[in-house]
């Protein structure tokens, strides 16, 4: 009896002493642990974007306030900023961008020289839809891309 006793009073010491098991998905809602959006999401259709931030433009604030580089880079996407028309022109050439954001003044004259298969973005359709996330709205537009070239091939 007195082994019995003994050897029960050690495993409740001993489970007492171990760290508590957690179930699989519990680690997930303790507090403080819990995963953001931006850090679990990966985007279905990952391409290549192109942020211009021209001289007296919105762009730069907004991107910084949505930080919007690490946001998209974060989800999949390969993201590239540039400040003059020049240098835009020159992105354009080399890394044939799926989306270029810009703000809503300079899309006029970003549709002369952006190619026909980019989607063209202004960024005030990210900063002012409270109700969707900024990468489903740059999702809609890449799956847009995608269902638009799949129909002409």
């Amino acid at each position: 009896m007195r082994k019995v006793l003994g050897c029960a009073i050690v495993g409740i010491v001993i489970a007492g002493a171990t760290p508590s098991l957690l179930a699989c998905g519990d680690k997930f809602l303790l507090i403080g642990r819990a995963l953001k959006y931006q850090k679990a999401y990966a985007s279905a259709h990952p391409g290549t974007i192109l942020i211009y931030d021209a001289p007296g433009s919105r762009v730069g604030a907004v991107a910084r306030e949505l930080q919007l580089q690490q946001l998209l880079s974060g989800a999949g996407h390969k993201v590239q900023i540039v400040s003059t028309f020049a240098a835009l022109e020159q992105a354009v050439k080399t890394t044939a961008p799926d989306i270029v954001l810009a703000d809503s003044g300079d899309i006029a004259q970003l549709e002369q020289s952006v190619p026909h298969g980019a989607a063209i973005v202004s960024i005030a359709v990210l900063q002012t839809s409270k109700s969707r996330h900024p990468l489903s709205i740059i999702d809609d537009a890449l799956r847009v891309k995608a269902k638009r070239a799949a129909s002409k091939t």
